[in-house]
């Protein structure tokens, strides 16, 4: 690639560009679900597009900082910006804070975002989706022209980088609310996530948790005052939530078969130099 402090810009070849499809069409695919479902976010797409092809890629090493992981995360990321109109123009719910921006400059214009938009305002929806394909042009030669000095800023020393991220931390934390206990919760849970990447925890489970809890919550409290207080019952009765809960089960007995058939790699793999010595010294004593 390039020597971010020598001045030589070469860039990504289009070889490598292709040597990591798989790990974008990963994003794109994750990306594009997750933004459609409103109130996720580009945030959450990225870790679970970094976790589900770290999962399925396990021979390309991702977490190891090669270029896959940074490729499955960004593309997850930046897929769920067109999709985040899907529910707003479907339903007229936002996906995102930027999608509840469009909204309500559409209902100053006297636009409803329904349905009924494709029929009684095509011309706004063509224009969006115009809008939507030279802001990607856009972002890709803006993105190509800077990414030399974004990767510069990333690999300053760390005497530099970590006593400002460390201000730049504390002061966000104080400035959300003001309250000096926000600060002591910042450094408590920085200190844990410290200790579990020393302990080779990985941290994305537990950020996505905190990201979907309050939604989480949201739900489940409206859940309960539309079936007045027999969620269970609807849950179960509806062909929808049925639906969600067998793809959200398929998809943990899934990640525990990947999990224990790497096992068995692995531990295969640690046996076959043991059974090669045993060999060399069998034929060795005759």
């Amino acid at each position: 690639m390039h020597d971010l402090f020598s001045g030589k810009q070469d860039g990504l070849t289009f070889r490598e560009y292709l040597s990591n499809w798989r790990e974008m069409g990963i994003g794109l695919g994750v990306g594009s679900f997750v933004g459609m479902l409103p109130g996720l976010g580009a945030t959450v797409a990225s870790f679970l597009a970094y976790g589900i092809a770290k999962r399925l890629l396990p021979h390309k090493k991702i977490g190891t900082g090669v270029m896959g992981g940074v490729a499955a995360a960004e593309a997850g990321n930046n897929a769920t910006a067109g999709p985040t109109l899907v529910p707003l123009l479907a339903f007229g719910i936002p996906g995102s804070a930027t999608a509840a921006l469009i909204g309500g400059a559409l209902l100053l214009q006297g636009i409803t975002p329904s349905p009924r938009m494709f029929e009684l305002h095509a011309d706004v929806i063509y224009a969006l989706f115009t809008i939507l394909i030279l802001a990607n042009l856009f972002n890709l030669v803006i993105g190509r022209g800077f990414a030399f000095f974004y990767a510069k800023l990333g690999s300053l020393p760390k005497p530099v980088l970590v006593p400002t991220i460390m201000v730049l931390a504390v002061i966000g934390s104080f400035a959300t609310q003001g309250n000096p206990f926000d600060v002591l919760v910042m450094l408590f849970f920085g200190f844990f996530g410290f200790c579990m990447r020393k302990f080779g925890i990985p941290e994305a489970p537990l950020i996505i948790t905190f990201l979907i809890a309050p939604m989480l919550e949201e739900s489940m409290r409206r859940a309960v005052m539309i079936s007045g207080g027999e969620w269970v019952g609807g849950l179960l009765n509806s062909p929808l939530s049925l639906t969600l809960l067998g793809i959200a089960v398929l998809v943990l007995v899934l990640s525990y078969r990947m999990r224990f058939s790497e096992r068995l790699e692995a531990m295969a793999q640690e046996q076959e130099p043991v059974n090669e010595d045993s060999n060399d010294e069998h034929h060795t004593g005759r």
